[in-house]
């Protein structure tokens, strides 16, 4: 019994590994001011092949470079503001600082005088409560007299009127009327008394409320600076902020306006041109590197075919399996059907992706977009692509292992003769053929 193979089908291209990278922008799309190389062109590492603009960015950086200066703006206004209104809190707190605490004095003044007076009025009332504890004695001793006399009068014991009598009559009348007039005086020593414990009352008082009033012109200003501090070091943070972020977006500008060669080698090809609009992703051009592994192989056959399948496919290709590599160029169409005049390349797959690749990894491999673009849109040869469907589908990137022969023109082992009398150019697209089952 025969062997019948299963096999999937795929593009492919003949390249050396990193022989040929494609240059492109470094992290933003920005529109191209100057191109600085030709195809043909020697470039060296660190070399500025292209300058590009970037008028958002700028337009951006203009914004926010007048966000700073009315940040700016308005921060000065705030702290002149800040600075004089301090400056006058603390004129205002060190007069009051001096004025309090004099009122205070002079308070204190005036309590103490107000006490003096105070022990003298109660002294004196002391002194007229005394008297008219005499006077009460002397009148009260004065009118039993006059009571007994009068009782000997009534007796006939003794004649009325006399000059002793009399003489008492003005003395009692006089007691009488020293004690009214020490009441009188007593009441007023009275009065006098309270208004100046009130006085002093009120005194006191006033001097808690001056006091009160320092100390809140004391809290008062340490509280305003504490807010000040606060929202300076807020706006500052925020002004430091902004011209973090624009230094940023400078740098930015600076580091992605520039393209610049990573690899010594020889200009391919050129892409863009002064004016145009380039995406990220998008190469400018492709480089040939110049290495000593490059230099060494560039008159040997290749070793290494990329090839891209559908997903799906993909999954049945595993490391080992057999392909066969047939280069387009080496191939014709007859009566609506594929002759391969050579035959094909044996291979063996080195490397299966974990993920599907995107058009612009492809170009990083193959160095130029448009052969990526025709390796992804169609990963499927001899088909009719479906313009819905078609374009950039997602495809997984697979590595085989040329079979080589020295003995043979080309370099290669071919399954049908010893193949074509000339070598296989570079870049090469074709077809390949993993035999997935048998």
């Amino acid at each position: 019994m025969g062997r019948i193979p299963t096999s999937v089908i795929g593009q492919s291209i003949l390249i050396r590994p990193r022989s040929i990278i494609s240059f492109q922008p470094r992290g933003t799309g920005g529109q191209i001011l100057e191109i600085r190389i030709k195809p043909g062109d020697l470039v060296k590492v660190g070399q500025v092949i292209a300058v590009l603009d970037f008028p958002d960015l700028q337009e951006q950086l203009r914004n926010q470079q007048e966000e700073l200066a009315e940040y700016e703006a308005e921060n000065l206004a705030i702290t002149n503001a800040q600075t004089i209104r301090s400056n006058l809190q603390q004129q205002t707190l060190q007069l009051e600082s001096v004025s309090l605490p004099q009122q205070v004095a002079a308070n204190v003044k005036e309590i103490e005088a107000n006490q003096t007076k105070l022990i003298a009025v109660k002294k004196q009332s002391k002194a007229y409560q005394e008297r008219i504890a005499q006077l009460d004695d002397f009148i009260d001793l004065t009118q039993r007299r006059f009571q007994a006399y009068t009782d000997l009068v009534a007796e006939g014991a003794v004649a009325p009127l006399s000059f002793q009598i009399v003489n008492s009559e003005n003395q009692l009348q006089q007691s009488q009327n020293e004690r009214t007039n020490l009441y009188a005086q007593l009441e007023n020593l009275s009065s006098v008394e309270e208004e100046l414990a009130s006085a002093n009352i009120n005194l006191n008082a006033q001097n808690e409320n001056l006091r009160a009033q320092l100390e809140k012109l004391r809290t008062d200003s340490a509280n305003l600076r504490l807010t000040d501090l606060q929202a300076n070091v807020q706006r500052q943070n925020t002004i430091d902020n902004l011209k973090r972020d624009i230094d940023n977006l400078k740098a930015k500008i600076a580091k992605d306006s520039l393209v610049i060669s990573a690899y010594n080698g020889t200009v391919v090809t050129v892409s863009g041109n002064a004016g145009e609009y380039i995406q990220v992703g998008t190469a400018l051009g492709t480089l040939r590197v110049n290495n000593s592994e490059t230099v060494d192989n560039e008159n040997k056959p290749m070793t290494t075919a990329y090839a891209f399948f559908t997903p799906e496919d993909a999954n049945r290709i595993r490391q080992g399996m057999v392909g066969k590599v047939t280069p387009h160029l080496l191939t014709n169409r007859r009566f609506g059907g594929l002759r391969e005049e050579y035959g094909a390349i044996p291979s063996k797959v080195t490397a299966v992706s974990s993920k599907t690749v995107t058009v612009q990894e492809v170009a990083s491999i193959v160095g130029d977009s448009e052969l990526a673009d025709a390796l992804v849109q169609n990963p499927v040869p001899y088909t009719i692509p479906d313009n819905g469907r078609a374009q950039n589908l997602p495809v997984v990137q697979v590595e085989l292992e040329l079979r080589q022969n020295p003995n043979n023109p080309s370099g290669y082992e071919w399954t049908q003769s010893e193949g074509p009398d000339t070598q296989i150019v570079e870049g090469a697209l074709g077809e390949v053929r993993v035999t997935v089952q048998e």
